[in-house]
């Protein structure tokens, strides 16, 4: 009986310990795949975030570029880009741009800018270059204004398929810091803006790299937890690629990311430091129950904490993609206003001289080819006069009121433009009889005659008017313009405030 009795409790205590190195293999076991979900979740949330804030810096970028290159276009429609008439446009719109500061410069170096900014560039060797023939984005210009780092977005401004220019667009490299700063990445995590070789261009809050000037000595420094290491990340920054993975640095475990933007060659490189998960020493010595009791909770505690994480990550996915879609909606109504800016004149809101040309040439090659069109050639009598009597306040006055009266007298479908200082242009497309050009020409006349400067200005406004007739009289727009043109001449010689439709007449 006692030999049963000390079999027994050899039995028992056999067991005991094999349930307790079972649970404590176990607890070891969960722990060990915990931390690898944890790590995996860790690199994936970080890259999702890396790319996201990739996605807004590429595309912010991007849409400022097209402003740059909208600018530019607009720009080559002055008879010289360093003109007073340039350089006073520039700054009238420069407040409706994001940049620190708007540089129109000229083939032979010389500049100016919006906001008369004096810029320094002391290493030209980051600059792309103005002979570039497409809209790009420089590097770096180091301490171009105020003694502080920009970055440019350039386009050139052509003339005759000729570059004479460019218009470049610079913003301190904190602009780009501040949209990081609104995306998941900007919270709690360091970022570096690096190239393909790994040169860093713009970093924040990196204090890990306070030591270091390229990417690939940093990871030196480090050791890798997955297979290839460092390696593996530097072929897969020089062959495009995005990716993530776990790292140990001076004793201390973390996570890194990278992810191209799209721009030239750069890389959105983050770090973010492991949060880990702890987990009180489990003694042999406590109580089965004890134990279990522990297991119990630490079960709760790590299904609380995934659930956690996963609502966390979701209410972040939610908040960022509303974020853009207000983002989205914003840059559309901003790229529209931007066409509208670039395709219009600034001061009557008719289309500018450029955009006139383009839509005229581009209907009678189309849509208007087999009809018959009326091109009108109107020209402000004695504009000069009213500047100089009355000051250009009450000059443009004149161009708006103008302006009015001429879109008062068309239809929405006809071409009306601004293509000179007091010179505008009309297509009044699909007319039957040269009769109908006459009568709207008569009826812009008669409500241009109507138009006064003010109660004690006694000035009589008047315009005078060149008629020539597609495809009668010409069939492309540069020869219908022409005869135009010296039909208006004509009138102006026989009566201003008249008009005259072209004839062997206009010739003399």
């Amino acid at each position: 009986m006692k030999m049963i009795e000390k079999l027994g409790n050899w039995i028992a205590i056999i067991l005991f310990v094999l349930i307790s190195a079972t649970l404590t293999l176990f607890l070891y076991d969960f722990y060990s795949i915990i931390t690898k979900s944890t790590s995996r979740a860790a690199e994936e949330h970080l890259l999702q975030n890396s790319r996201m804030s990739a996605t807004l810096v590429r595309e912010k970028i991007k849409t400022d570029l097209d402003a740059v290159y909208a600018l530019s276009n607009l720009v080559s429609g002055f008879e010289t880009i360093d003109s007073p008439e340039a350089k006073e446009m520039l700054k009238k719109i420069g407040n409706e741009f994001p940049f620190s500061a708007l540089m129109v410069s000229t083939a032979d170096g010389k500049y100016y800018t919006n906001n008369d900014s004096i810029i320094n560039i002391q290493n030209p060797r980051y600059l792309i270059g103005s002979t570039n023939s497409d809209k790009n984005i420089s590097v770096i210009y180091q301490n171009a204004l105020y003694g502080r780092d920009m970055i440019a977005l350039e386009s050139p401004i052509y003339k005759d398929d000729k570059i004479v220019g460019k218009v470049s667009g610079l913003y301190y490299t904190n602009y780009i810091n501040n949209i990081l700063a609104n995306t998941a990445i900007g919270s709690g995590h360091q970022y570096q803006i690096v190239d393909r070789n790994g040169d860093f261009i713009l970093s924040s809050g990196m204090t890990a790299f306070y030591n270091y000037k390229n990417l690939y000595r940093f990871m030196d420094s480090v050791s890798f937890t997955k297979e290839g290491g460092s390696a593996k990340i530097i072929n897969d920054i020089r062959d495009g690629k995005p990716g993530a993975s776990s790292l140990i640095k001076s004793g201390e475990s973390g996570y890194i990311s990278y992810m191209p933007i799209g721009i030239n060659d750069w890389y959105l490189f983050a770090l973010a430091p492991d949060t880990g998960i702890n987990l009180q020493t489990l003694s042999m010595q406590n109580p089965t129950v004890t134990l279990a009791i522990r297991i119990v909770i630490l079960f709760i505690i790590l299904i609380l904490y995934i659930f956690w994480r996963q609502i966390r990550y979701r209410v972040t996915m939610e908040k960022t993609n509303q974020e853009l879609e207000v983002l989205n909606e914003r840059l559309q109504a901003r790229n529209e206003s931007l066409k509208v800016k670039a395709e219009n004149d600034m001061l009557t809101g008719l289309y500018n001289k450029v955009t006139s040309e383009l839509a005229i040439s581009e209907y009678l090659s189309n849509e208007g080819k087999a009809g018959r069109h009326a091109l009108f050639i109107i020209d402000i009598d004695d504009f000069k006069g009213i500047n100089d009597e009355f000051g250009h306040l009450y000059g443009d006055k004149a161009l708006t009121e103008f302006a009015d009266a001429i879109d008062h007298c068309l239809r929405t479908t006809d071409i009306k433009g601004r293509i000179g200082g007091d010179e505008f242009i009309v297509l009044l497309k699909n007319i039957s009889t040269n009769e109908d050009a006459t009568h709207k020409a008569a009826e812009i006349c008669y409500w241009l005659k109507k138009i006064r400067l003010s109660k004690e200005i006694p000035w009589k406004v008047s315009g005078t008017i060149g008629i020539s007739i597609y495809p009668h009289h010409a069939e492309s727009f540069e020869d219908l313009f022409l005869k135009a043109d010296k039909a208006m001449y004509f009138a102006k010689e026989l009566e201003k405030g008249s008009y005259h439709i072209y004839d062997s007449k206009s010739e003399n």
